[in-house]
């Protein structure tokens, strides 16, 4: 009997163990927050949304709320993924961070230096862009090549030389504005990946696996589709307004395709979590063990790429967008994404206050806009109830206005 007692003992001390020492459990789904959540969710009619809160180094605070597939009565889970659109840019830019420190390519690396045969030929202002001009959207390219989609693709057999191609459809096109003289929102990360890839003769997808994920742990993150194709409801679907209604959407696409370096990530609200807690640190010039990028080359990171004065939008060299506050006490490092309307996604970094907010949905538009800044705002007035305190956030507690302020 002694040694039963001493075995069950021994099993409770076990899980107490794996409790205490594994992250996603630490990681609260407040009954409070799932509620408020689903309470924006059917205002705002959306299939589903997700939401976390970051503190310092780690996911303390995640739920999620509604339908994988609109219609069917399979609900998401806080696992599941969603579409990042452009949040993908600012995981480009930390890839080019990592191989940077490999010594691969710098910052002033320039699109001629690594596609001499495009000059001359194409429009000779592109030979001197540099990767940092790429990344904050000051190359001076348009938004997209003005080529088909498709005839782009058609130009190479392989992911790779479909992105080559990319770049060259790309430099044909003539520059909006001189390089280094504005900012316009463009594909830029796609030209950057493919330098790499030239670089390094791999696959930018594998790199980014290899060199992102796997070290942040970012288990539920992949390449196109979340949903297994062409009808599987193993995770969110994508959904659009379509005549005021809502409709899911099949399914398709590939894991690798062209423009995934700019908008062709997925992953769930923790892994995103993840993301932004590392740049968190980052941001606040503290050593974390993710991923191996040095401080000065981090510092670089986020250092705004000056354009003129009175710019509302600005751009750090890694790709994120600044916004200098008051409520902040600081700039507040974001990205959002949207791609055609079928997903949203936003992440707010608040260094000077230790936190991050992630919120994802699988549909887009205006309400899922309006939404993703109502979610915002919730978890911004939860930090500050709670006194930014983990185990208050959507307590009861917090609830009645005694967490502090």
């Amino acid at each position: 009997m002694k040694r039963i007692c001493f075995s069950l003992f021994c099993l409770v001390i076990f899980f107490i163990t794996v409790s205490c020492f594994s992250g996603e459990i630490l990681i609260r789904d407040p009954t409070l927050l799932r509620k408020k959540l689903e309470e924006i969710r059917i205002k705002r009619k959306l299939p589903a949304v997700a939401a976390a809160i970051v503190i310092g180094d780690r996911v303390v605070v995640a739920s999620a709320v509604g339908l994988r597939k609109w219609g069917e009565d399979i609900p998401v889970t806080r696992n599941d993924a969603f579409e990042l659109g452009s949040i993908t840019k600012p995981i480009t830019g930390t890839l080019t961070a990592i191989l940077k420190d490999q010594n691969k390519l710098d910052w002033d690396t320039t699109i001629g230096q690594i596609f001499p045969e495009m000059f001359p030929g194409h429009q000779s202002l592109y030979h001197y862009v540099t990767v940092r001009q790429l990344l904050s959207h000051t190359s001076g390219l348009p938004y997209q090549p003005t080529m088909k989609e498709a005839d782009i693709d058609a130009g190479g057999t392989t992911v790779m030389e479909q992105r080559v191609a990319y770049v060259s459809a790309a430099l044909s096109d003539k520059q909006e504005a001189i390089p280094g003289s504005a900012y316009i929102y463009s594909g830029g990360g796609i030209i950057v990946a493919s330098m790499e890839e030239r670089l390094t003769g791999k696959l930018w997808e594998s790199f980014v696996n290899e060199l992102i994920f796997q070290k942040l742990k970012m288990n539920t993150a992949g390449f196109g589709p979340m949903a297994t194709p062409p009808d599987l409801i193993d995770a969110p679907w994508y959904h659009q307004l379509r005549n005021g209604k809502i409709t899911p959407l099949s399914p398709t696409g590939d894991s690798v395709y062209c423009r995934s370096p700019v908008g062709g990530i997925h992953c769930s609200v923790i892994d995103l979590g993840r993301f932004a807690a590392f740049h968190l640190l980052g941001t606040q010039a503290k050593q974390s063990e993710g991923l191996p990028i040095t401080q000065k080359t981090l510092r670089e990171f986020y250092t705004v790429v000056e354009i003129g004065k009175g710019k509302r939008k600005l751009y750090t060299t890694g790709g994120w967008r600044v916004q200098p506050t008051n409520w902040a006490k600081g700039p507040v490092y974001w990205h959002s994404g949207q791609s055609q309307s079928r997903g949203y996604a936003i992440v707010h970094i608040v260094p000077e206050q230790n936190y991050a907010t992630c919120v994802m949905m699988n549909i887009g538009g205006d309400e899922a806009s309006k939404a993703g800044g109502e979610i915002n705002m919730l978890l911004v007035e939860a930090l500050r109830n709670a006194n930014y305190n983990p185990s208050l956030l959507f307590s009861e507690k917090e609830k009645d206005g005694k967490g502090g302020g």
